[in-house]
């Protein structure tokens, strides 16, 4: 994403014509971060400098935009609805990985984000993504170095999409501290989480990698938050995942919630004294919203309850 100051240096378009565009033409839509400021994509500065390039050969400011707004129509995938255009877009991503050509497996990517947005991406495409070239590891037919290759690549992606310390506004009184049990190492589906956490305005602090009980409950003690969520693949030992999450269970208060997800908790028994099992990644997101909604309504009580 590029500030607006940034988008009038790269475009030649200056910072009052593109408020100007958007005001009177419609064009560009930035979004806007945290503080507010326009924040434009990678595709709108190709389009404004196409525009200006039109513009600077005489055409008309409004017939510049049209065009090239209808330019953008035809070669943009997501003029296709989102059920035709995932099949092909995950066919699309595994060809490249398998290919092991990464400038097309990151542009795949990349036009699939835009096309969905982040949640929907998260969601409905890149988690049927690490399923397919999770079974095609397992079969033989990927190596593993492709499957480390995607993860890093999808990882990326998020890094370039999803601010790391977003300030939190709609779910601010909810935070969580997403973490993997040692000895489990793979973290792309908290990551894909995370996305959608701050997508959905939720707090959170990620720590990469595995790592024991006691280190993991004293994060959560000291970024003071509300949900520990952890995810477990399906190569983390059962019997290591269960005595983490109990060892973790007792080093917490118990307003601290603690939730595990993934692969890794069918093996598990159905209930863990005070352990939450998450089925999906819009299950978390659901449900830390109902606890925001909770946490309002308790604070307005108490509030009352001080001013009576």
């Amino acid at each position: 994403m590029t500030t607006i100051g940034a988008a009038a240096r790269q475009t030649g378009v200056s910072a009052a014509t593109l408020r100007k565009w958007e005001a009177r033409y419609g064009f560009p839509v930035p979004t806007r971060d945290a503080g507010g400021q326009r924040q434009f994509k990678n595709g709108d500065l190709e389009a404004l400098a196409h525009i200006a390039r039109r513009i600077a050969a005489g055409e008309r400011v409004s017939q510049a935009i049209s065009r090239v707004l209808d330019e953008q129509t035809r070669d943009d995938p997501c003029s296709q609805s989102s059920e035709e255009y995932l099949p092909d877009a995950a066919a699309q991503a595994l060809h490249w990985l398998e290919q092991n050509n990464l400038a097309a497996l990151d542009q795949c990517l990349e036009a699939t984000v835009r096309c969905l947005g982040v949640t929907a991406f998260c969601r409905d495409f890149a988690m049927v993504l690490i399923e397919a070239v999770g079974r095609r590891w397992q079969q033989g037919t990927l190596p593993v170095y492709a499957e480390h290759v995607f993860s890093t690549a999808l990882q990326s992606l998020l890094a370039r999409h999803v601010p790391v310390h977003k300030p939190a506004r709609r779910h601010s009184d909810v935070r969580v501290l997403l973490a993997s049990p040692a000895p489990e190492m793979h973290s792309l589906a908290l990551a894909l989480f995370q996305a959608m956490l701050s997508d959905a305005d939720i707090a959170s602090v990620f720590l990469v990698g595995g790592l024991p009980a006691n280190e993991i409950a004293a994060a959560a003690l000291s970024y003071r938050v509300d949900v520990v969520a952890l995810s477990a693949s399906a190569v983390c030992p059962a019997k290591v995942l269960q005595c983490e999450l109990l060892r973790l269970r007792s080093l917490l208060p118990l307003h601290v919630a603690v939730w595990v997800g993934g692969a890794g908790t069918g093996r598990l028994p159905t209930q863990l004294p005070g352990v939450e099992m998450i089925t999906s990644l819009d299950d978390g997101v659901e449900r830390l919203k109902v606890l925001a909604r909770r946490k309002a309504v308790n604070r307005g009580t108490e509030k009352d309850r001080k001013n009576d």
